[in-house]
């Protein structure tokens, strides 16, 4: 039985390693770490900046930027796998950078679907491990930036491969990563007849023969390798499983109440989707207590959702941005808990509509809308809203709006939509072309206190409002 590891992995290296899909690397074919300030010798460099500081990086500057290995020789390596760290530098859109393979001396490059990271703010974040795709045993590897309005820093450079006639080192499914619910950990060799030990004390044992998958609820590193008649052992793999702390809330109001910092926040209660977009992966959700903007940039809650759909058990932080809260999940929230929910929105006056309506559902009546010069709707543009007690803004806030390019209406209007808030200002955002309703007014005696209203279209003593009257 192995009782040591074949070679030792440095400790920065060893967290690399923790987030691969497959730990099959017997060994480091090439390891660069990129913080000494200047091009490893044989590299090839194009607009890069070399830093020193923050641990040091190479900081893709502009379009043009391009970072190049030299020629890496595979012979006797299977299962070549590249890992990288990357980060954001400086404001602007996030984004990976491109990573190409050339196994004809740079003749050709290949733009192979990598795990490349998407950078969040001046947090590193870790690649793959990819398995490197080439048809020869020579091959060059190099970084490009792509169209981004972001700078990128690319540092913690590994490429590694099992060597042949060794038992290829086991991985793990899932590999390591965070967790917010007990799960499942299988260990998997590529040798076929082989037999797999693990430990969950540390990388020399004690070991236990694998068999069934193993279940985790705490935090917790699992290492393995494997055995097989006439080959070498395996190389010691490991893989990190994470269960951080997280607070319970009841409904939106509790929630909206918590310290906005790194606390992951489980909402337990449903909450029903009033609008969602593209842009960020944003969704607004609201229950009886309150409403809340959801930001899902990275795209981690995964399942799809229709409008009115219930959602229960969101996992997430809390933030915020120009004085609007964020919820940022961090895992999926699964399949939908009902479908089809009513919920009628809260009927407002332009004077009344301020900050504690942020991310509400509401309904405004018999508005007019200033075109500023616009014939059609601009996406990203401001308009003025005027109504008998004041005026408003209407924001067409997201790119992806069905009536942008549509019209803008020459008539009063009952407007439903979204409160997205900037600073002071509470915008009115409407969803789509059909929260838009054409208002005649025939009797007009007074405003009332709207959020007695049952009925959004037609608060009483109002007289008669007909929607698009024949």
């Amino acid at each position: 039985m192995k009782k040591n590891v074949q070679w030792a992995i440095p400790w920065t290296m060893a967290l690399v390693m923790l987030f691969s899909f497959n730990s099959w690397g017997q060994e480091i074919i090439l390891e660069e770490d990129l913080r000494d300030g200047d091009a490893p010798a044989g590299w090839t460099d194009t607009d890069i900046d070399w830093r020193t500081a923050a641990g040091g990086y190479a900081l893709f500057t502009d379009i043009d930027s391009e970072l190049q290995t030299p020629v890496i020789d595979l012979t006797g390596y299977t299962n070549v796998q590249l890992t990288f760290d990357l980060a954001k530098f400086g404001s602007g859109g996030d984004g990976p950078l491109t990573v190409e393979v050339s196994d004809d001396g740079g003749l050709t490059w290949d733009a192979q679907t990598f795990d490349s990271p998407e950078p969040v703010d001046s947090d590193y974040l870790t690649s793959g491990p990819t398995l490197i795709t080439a048809t020869g045993d020579e091959v060059m590897i190099r970084w490009t930036r792509p169209d981004s309005p972001s700078q990128k820093r690319l540092r913690d450079v590994l490429l590694t491969g099992d060597v042949e006639g060794a038992v290829a080192t086991p991985h793990f499914i899932p590999n390591g990563g965070t967790f917010y619910a007990p799960v499942d950990v299988s260990i998997d060799t590529e040798t076929e007849n082989a037999t797999i030990y693990y430990s969950m004390v540390g990388d020399d044992g004690p070991w236990d023969v694998y068999d069934n998958p193993i279940t985790l609820d705490e935090n917790t590193t699992i290492w393995a390798y494997a055995t097989a008649d006439d080959l070498d052992d395996s190389n010691v793999a490991s893989a990190e499983f994470t269960f951080p702390d997280v607070v319970d809330v009841d409904d939106i109001a509790d929630l909206r109440d918590q310290v906005q910092d790194a606390t992951i926040y489980h909402l337990t209660g449903e909450v029903i989707l009033t609008f969602q977009t593209a842009s960020r992966n944003q969704k607004y959700i609201q229950d009886d207590t309150g409403a809340i903007l959801i930001d899902d940039n990275p795209g981690n809650l995964e399942t799809e959702y229709d409008l009115y759909d219930g959602i229960t058990g969101i996992i997430g932080t809390l933030g915020e941005w120009e004085n609007m809260i964020q919820f940022s999940p961090v895992t999926d929230a699964g399949d939908p808990t009902s479908t089809g929910n009513v919920l009628e929105p809260l009927v407002v006056t332009l004077e009344d509509l301020d900050e504690s309506h942020e991310a509400h559902l509401v309904h405004v009546v018999h508005v007019t809308i200033d075109p500023d010069g616009d014939d059609d709707f601009v996406s990203g543009e401001t308009y003025t809203l005027t109504d008998p007690t004041g005026t408003g803004m209407l924001r067409t806030n997201y790119y992806d709006l069905d009536y942008i390019g549509d019209p803008i209406p020459v008539v009063a209007q009952n407007i439903t939509g979204v409160v997205h808030q900037r600073f002071d200002d509470s915008r009115l955002v409407p969803r789509s072309g059909d929260d838009f309703i054409d208002t005649y007014i025939s009797y007009f005696p007074y405003f009332q206190d709207f959020n007695d209203v049952e009925t959004p279209h037609l608060p009483a003593g109002w007289g008669a409002i007909a929607d698009n009257p024949d």
